[in-house]
C-alpha cells in the first residue's frame, strides 16, 4: 500500500472535521505476549507479538495503518493536515472499527486492542493476509471469531437506522410498541422524550397517556471518549490512528397522540326532531359506551339533548341507553361506532319512542230512558278540543258518521272538553286523562249527552187556572172580613 498522505482534516460521515496539531512525542508500548499474530506480504510471513500503543497525553489508544513498516521514531510523529490516500468510505470506516474496538462498552480485555487492529489491517489490505497463531507452535488459530463478528455488526450498521416511521399517529390510553426490523435500534438511547418512553427488546415502547404532539430522539452515541480521532505520520516510521470520538447519529420521531368523541344527539324517533312530545323529556336519559369486547367503560347523562363520550382511543365501540328520558321508553340496541385517525369525532342521532296511548272517544246521545235501555243513539260532528296541563289546546277533532274520534296522545295530563251539541242536549262533563308510564296502550272514552227535559204545555196550563182561582178567592175573602166589620 501507497505511503499514507499527511492529514489534518478529517473525514467522517461525509463532513470534514479539523485535528488539533500536537505531538505524539509521550507514548508507552506494551507487547501482548499471550497473543501472536502473523502477517504475510508477498509469500513472506511475519510473526509478531500483539503491542498496544498509548498516548500517554490522552490516555487514548493508537492503532498502526501500516503493518509492513517499522514503528521506530515516535517522538518526531506529529499530527498532520493533509489527507491520506485513502477514500472517504475507507477513512470513516477505519475510524468506526477504532471507535467500536479496544475501550468500547464493555471491549475492555486486552484481546480487543489485538482485535481492533486485526480488523483494521484486514479493512486496509484485503490482499494481504492476517491470522492469529499458537505462540508455542504458530499453529493459525481462530480464537476471537465471535468479537469479530460482533465488531463488524457494530460498524457494518453504523448507518443503518432504524426501521420506525418517523411520524407516529396514536390514541390516547394506548402503549404503542414500534418494532425494528432493521435491528439497531439496540445501540441506541433515547436522548430527549416528550413521552413516557423506552427501548426494550428491539422494540421502541410509547405510553400515550395525554393527548398533544411530541417528539422522541433517538441516539446513537459517539462521544465516549475524551479527545477526537488524530492521525500522526513519519517520514521514517508507520503511521497511526488515535482512536476517538465520532459524530452521534440522531434519529428523529413526532408522535402524535388523539383522542376520539362520541356525541350522541337525542331526538324524538317519531318526528326526528330534538323537541320531546307532550310532558315527556329527551333530556336526562342515560347512555354507556362499551369496547369491542363489551367491557362497560363509562357512561354520560343527555342534557340539552346531547351526551358526550371524549378521550377515547382508537378502536370499536357499542353505545347503548341505559335508561330513558321521563315519558320515553329505553332503547336496547347497541349501536357500533368506528373511532380512527380519520374519525376522530363522531355524531350520531338516536332516538327513543315517547310513551303514548290511541284515545278512541265514542259520543252518544239520547235521554236517560235509552241510556237505561241502551239504546243511545251515536252523535255526529261532535267537536272535542284536548287541553295539556298548562291549559293550551294540544288537539281538536270531529266525531264521524258513527260518532267516533280516533287519535293519539302522548306522555302527559290531558283534559278533554266536548265543545258542541245536538239542539236539545246538554254536553258532557270534562274529562281529565293522564298518559303515564303504566298506562295502556288504547283507552275507549264514552261521552254521553241526555236530553234536555222540556215541562209538558198542558199542565203548565192547569196549573195557571188554580193559580188565578186561589188568587181571586183570597181576594172575595179579604173583601167580605171587610164589609162585616163595618
Amino acid at each position: 500500500m501507497k505511503k499514507f498522505l499527511l492529514i489534518f482534516i478529517l473525514f467522517f460521515c461525509c463532513v470534514s472535521v479539523h485535528a488539533l496539531e500536537r505531538s505524539f512525542a509521550a507514548y508507552n508500548v506494551t507487547e501482548l505476549k499471550d497473543i501472536m499474530y502473523y502477517k504475510m506480504k508477498d509469500n513472506v510471513y511475519y510473526f509478531k507479538n500483539a503491542k498496544e500503543i498509548r498516548d500517554l497525553e490522552t490516555g487514548s489508544t493508537a492503532y498502526c495503518l501500516e503493518p509492513f513498516i517499522d514503528l521506530v521514531d515516535y517522538s518526531t510523529y506529529s499530527s498532520s493536515n493533509s489527507q491520506f490516500g485513502l477514500s472517504n468510505d475507507m477513512w470513516n470506516k477505519i475510524k468506526l472499527i477504532s471507535y467500536y474496538g479496544y475501550g468500547y462498552k464493555n471491549h475492555t480485555e486486552k484481546k480487543w486492542v489485538s482485535i481492533t487492529q486485526m480488523v483494521i489491517w484486514r479493512t486496509l489490505y484485503p490482499n494481504n493476509k492476517f491470522e492469529w497463531v499458537n505462540p508455542n507452535t504458530r499453529a493459525v488459530i481462530h480464537p476471537y471469531d465471535n468479537e469479530i463478528n460482533e465488531l463488524n455488526e457494530l460498524v457494518n450498521s453504523y448507518n443503518t437506522i432504524p426501521s420506525i416511521d418517523k411520524e407516529v399517529v396514536t390514541s390516547i390510553n394506548t402503549k404503542v410498541e414500534l418494532s425494528d426490523s432493521n435491528n439497531v435500534l439496540k445501540y441506541y438511547t433515547i436522548s430527549k422524550s416528550d413521552f413516557d418512553a423506552k427501548i426494550e427488546n428491539n422494540k421502541l415502547i410509547i405510553n400515550a397517556s395525554e393527548e398533544k404532539d411530541g417528539e422522541i430522539v433517538l441516539e446513537r452515541a459517539g462521544n465516549i471518549y475524551k479527545n477526537s480521532f488524530m492521525f500522526f505520520t513519519n517520514d521514517g516510521s508507520q503511521s497511526l490512528i488515535e482512536k476517538g470520538n465520532i459524530t452521534p447519529i440522531e434519529y428523529k420521531i413526532k408522535v402524535s397522540v388523539k383522542s376520539g368523541s362520541i356525541t350522541v344527539t337525542k331526538v324524538d324517533k317519531d318526528t326526528d326532531l330534538i323537541d320531546p312530545q307532550g310532558e315527556a323529556s329527551l333530556d336526562g336519559a342515560v347512555y354507556a359506551v362499551y369496547d369491542e369486547d363489551m367491557n362497560y367503560i363509562t357512561k354520560s347523562t343527555v342534557e340539552n339533548n346531547e351526551a358526550e363520550f371524549s378521550s377515547l382511543s382508537f378502536g370499536k365501540y357499542y353505545v347503548k341507553e341505559e335508561s330513558a328520558g321521563v315519558g320515553y321508553y329505553v332503547d336496547n340496541e347497541y349501536y357500533e361506532i368506528n373511532i380512527d385517525n380519520d374519525s376522530l369525532v363522531q355524531n350520531v342521532r338516536l332516538g327513543n319512542y315517547v310513551i303514548k296511548s290511541k284515545i278512541t272517544i265514542i259520543k252518544n246521545y239520547g235521554s236517560l230512558e235509552d241510556f237505561n235501555n241502551n239504546k243511545m243513539k251515536r252523535e255526529k260532528d261532535i267537536v272535542f278540543n284536548v287541553y295539556d296541563k298548562n291549559n293550551e289546546l294540544v288537539f281538536t277533532g270531529i266525531t264521524d258518521s258513527n260518532g267516533e274520534l280516533t287519535f293519539e296522545l302522548p306522555y302527559g295530563e290531558y283534559t278533554i272538553k266536548q265543545v258542541n251539541t245536538t239542539n236539545g242536549y246538554k254536553k258532557a262533563d270534562d274529562y281529565k286523562l293522564v298518559v303515564g308510564e303504566d298506562n295502556n296502550v288504547s283507552e275507549t272514552i264514552v261521552f254521553n249527552d241526555f236530553k234536555v227535559e222540556v215541562p209538558n204545555a198542558g199542565i203548565t196550563h192547569i196549573n195557571f187556572i188554580s193559580l188565578k182561582n186561589m188568587i181571586r178567592s183570597v181576594v172575595c175573602l179579604k173583601l167580605r172580613c171587610l164589609f162585616l166589620s163595618l
